[in-house]
C-alpha cells in the first residue's frame, strides 16, 4: 500500500511540474480560470447525489496537449466523449458512470473540473442586469443549452417544474427558450444538465442611420459582348427587412414577396441595391441585375423568431434554391456570440453552399463596455458575430471606413467586420418606380450580397453548374 501510496505522489508531482508549461487558461464567455492539475482522478468524476440518477456525467476536461484524431478515438474507448472545444486545450466532456479511473491516468490529462452553475451564466444573470427587452413583468427571457440530445426532456420538464414558460427550442443546438424569475434561473442553472444561460436576443431594429464601383461588380458585369457579363441570372437571394418590397419596374418577374405589410422603405433601399436593374435610370443600379430575391419581413420577436429566412434557410436552399441572404437588421451589442449565432454557424458548417451576409452595424462611435475601448467592440450582436457568417462594414465613396461603421474584434477576440463594401449616399429604388438614397451598412450588405450572386453565377459557369463554398468566395 505504502509503495501505491508513493508512486501516486511522484506521478502527481510530476503531472505538477509539467503543468507549468503555459498556457492553461480556460476562456468562457463570462469568465477566466486556470485549473489545478488533478492528482484523484476518481474523485474528480465521482458523480453528484443529483449525477448519480443520470447515465453521464459532465466535466471540463483539460488536456497537456489537444488530442489528435487517433487519440480522441482511444478517448472515446475508454467511455469519454468529447462534446465541445473550449480554450485552452479544454473541451466540456461527458463520462460514462462506469468509467475506470486508472485509465484516465494514461489520457494526458491535465485537469478535470466540475461544471459549476458560476460557470454556466452569461454576465448579465450573474450581475442580475436586465435590459427592458429581457423582462416580461416579473419574469426575465432566457436561452438555456444542454449537453446533447438524449437530456432534452429532462430539461424541459426541469424548467416547467420550476415555473417557467416555455416560448421556443431550437433542438439543431440544443437549447430552449423560456420565461422565469430571475431566483429559479439560478435554480435551474445547478441542474448538471445544464451546460449554458443567456438572455434572449435583444429585438431586430433596422440599420439605416445615418458601389458599384468600389466592390469591382462592374468587373464582373461590363454589359459588352466580349467582357465579362456575370449578373447573378440564375441565382436566388433571400431579403429580410421592413415587408413588402416594390412594386417597382427595377425588380419586374424577378421579386417574390412573402410578407403582406410594410413598414417602411428600408427594404425597398436595400433591395434595389441587392438585385435593381436600372430600367428606369440606368445610373441607379444594383449589383446583380439579373438575380431573383425572395423577400420576408423582419420580425421584431428576439432571436431566431424574426429571422425566418435562415431559421428555414436551408428548406428554401433545397425548394427555392436559395443561397445567399442578406440581412440589415441589429441583434444587440458587443459582438456576443450567443445561441442564435451557434445556429447560424452551425448551419453554414452543414451546408457550406449557403451564404448568410449580415450588416455589422453602425456603433462606430460607441462603447460597448468589454475592454476593447470607444469605437471598437462595436459590431451589433446577433448572428453577425459568426465565425462562418459575414459581417460588413461601411465605406465611403473612397474607400475609406466610416466613423459610425461597426468594428470588431468580437467579443471572443476574432477580426469583424469580415468584408467591407460602399454604403454612404446609395441610390436605390423607392416605392411605385421612385428612386431615394440610403446609406450606413445596411446598404453595404445588399452591396456584398449582390456581388456574391454574380460569383455565384460565375463559378457555377466553370464548374458544370456546382454551387461554391462560402469560404472560397
Amino acid at each position: 500500500m505504502r509503495i501505491l501510496l508513493l508512486l501516486s505522489f511522484f506521478l502527481c508531482s510530476a503531472s505538477v511540474l509539467k503543468s507549468n508549461n503555459p498556457p492553461f487558461e480556460i476562456k468562457l464567455k463570462s469568465s477566466k480560470f486556470t485549473p489545478e492539475v488533478t492528482c484523484d482522478f476518481s474523485k474528480a468524476i465521482q458523480p453528484s447525489n443529483l449525477e448519480k440518477e443520470l447515465s453521464k456525467t459532465y466535466r471540463f476536461v483539460q488536456f497537456y496537449e489537444i488530442p489528435t484524431e487517433s487519440e480522441k478515438q482511444n478517448i472515446r474507448s475508454t467511455g469519454i466523449t468529447l462534446l465541445d472545444y473550449i480554450p485552452i486545450r479544454c473541451f466540456i466532456a461527458s463520462f460514462d458512470n462506469n468509467i475506470s479511473a486508472e485509465k484516465l491516468e494514461l489520457l494526458n490529462i491535465r485537469s478535470i473540473v466540475d461544471i459549476e452553475s458560476k460557470f454556466k451564466l452569461s454576465t448579465e444573470i450573474k450581475n442580475n442586469e436586465y435590459p427592458e427587452w429581457a423582462k416580461e413583468g416579473k419574469l426575465i427571457k432566457l436561452v438555456a443549452k444542454y449537453f446533447e440530445e438524449e437530456n432534452r426532456l429532462t430539461v424541459l420538464d426541469l424548467i416547467k417544474k420550476n415555473g417557467g414558460q416555455l416560448t421556443g427550442e431550437i433542438k439543431e443546438i440544443k437549447s430552449i427558450s423560456f420565461s422565469i424569475t430571475s431566483e429559479s434561473a439560478i435554480q435551474i442553472s445547478n441542474h448538471p444538465l445544464i451546460q449554458w444561460m443567456e438572455l434572449t436576443a435583444p429585438p431586430a431594429l433596422p440599420e439605416d442611420i445615418i458601389g458599384k464601383n468600389l466592390t469591382r461588380s462592374n468587373s464582373l458585369f461590363s454589359n459588352t459582348a466580349n467582357g465579362r457579363n456575370y449578373d447573378g441570372s440564375g441565382v436566388v437571394v433571400a431579403l429580410s427587412d421592413d415587408g413588402i418590397t416594390g412594386p417597382h419596374i427595377d425588380f419586374q418577374g424577378r421579386i417574390t414577396n412573402y410578407s403582406d405589410s410594410d413598414s417602411g422603405t428600408h427594404g425597398d433601399m436595400t433591395g434595389g441595391i441587392l438585385i435593381g436593374a436600372g430600367n428606369i435610370n440606368p445610373r441607379i443600379v444594383g449589383m446583380a441585375t439579373g438575380a431573383e430575391m425572395h423577400v420576408y419581413r423582419q420580425m421584431s420577436a428576439q432571436g431566431l423568431e424574426g429571422n425566418q429566412h435562415i431559421f428555414n434557410a436551408v428548406d428554401h436552399f433545397n425548394t427555392l434554391g436559395t443561397v445567399i441572404t442578406s440581412t440589415s437588421y441589429s441583434q444587440g451589442t458587443g459582438g456576443n456570440y450567443t445561441a442564435t449565432t451557434e445556429f447560424a454557424d452551425d448551419q453554414i458548417n452543414k451546408n457550406q453552399n449557403l451564404t448568410h451576409i449580415f450588416s455589422a452595424g453602425n456603433a462606430g462611435e460607441d462603447d460597448h463596455n468589454y475592454g476593447a475601448g470607444e469605437g471598437w467592440g462595436t459590431i451589433t450582436g446577433g448572428m453577425k458575430a459568426g465565425k462562418n457568417t459575414i459581417a460588413t462594414g461601411n465605406l465611403d465613396f473612397d474607400d475609406r471606413l466610416t466613423s459610425t461603421s461597426s468594428r470588431g474584434p468580437a467579443r471572443d477576440g476574432r477580426i469583424k467586420p469580415d468584408l467591407c463594401a460602399m454604403g454612404i449616399g446609395h441610390e436605390s429604388t423607392a416605392p411605385d418606380n421612385e428612386y431615394l438614397v440610403g446609406g450606413g451598412t445596411s446598404a453595404a450588405a445588399p452591396n456584398v450580397a449582390g456581388v456574391f450572386a454574380q460569383l455565384y453565377q460565375a463559378f457555377r459557369s466553370f464548374n458544370g453548374g456546382q454551387d461554391p463554398a462560402t469560404g472560397l468566395l
